[in-house]
């Protein structure tokens, strides 16, 4: 399961890379995408569409996430989102 995550995750930054603009950063805090600290990446088709991939090492082990986006206005600054993201199960989840 995570090779097949690993191979989804790559194929989309390869599909994504031909996208206009791009926004590559490191961030994290509590319920992100990329966990507790991690990459991520928003990769714009166009004004209105985006695609959000992260990964990162959360209180669950490490975490992969995907999301897609919408801004209903291309003027306006609200955007939103519906994402999916696997944590692979830390010590916390394995009981020590």
């Amino acid at each position: 399961m995570k090779i097949l995550t690993a191979l989804f995750f790559l194929s989309c930054l390869a599909f994504t890379c031909h996208a206009q603009k791009y926004y590559l950063g490191i961030g994290g805090g509590l319920n992100q995408h990329n966990g507790l600290i991690g990459i991520s990446g928003d990769f714009k088709f166009d004004e209105q569409y985006a695609l959000r991939v992260g990964a990162g090492i959360g209180s669950w082990g490490t975490k992969v996430g995907l999301g897609f986006l919408f801004k209903p206005r291309t003027k306006g600054d609200w955007r939103f989102g519906l994402g999916y993201s696997s944590a692979s199960g830390g010590l916390w989840a394995k009981g020590f």
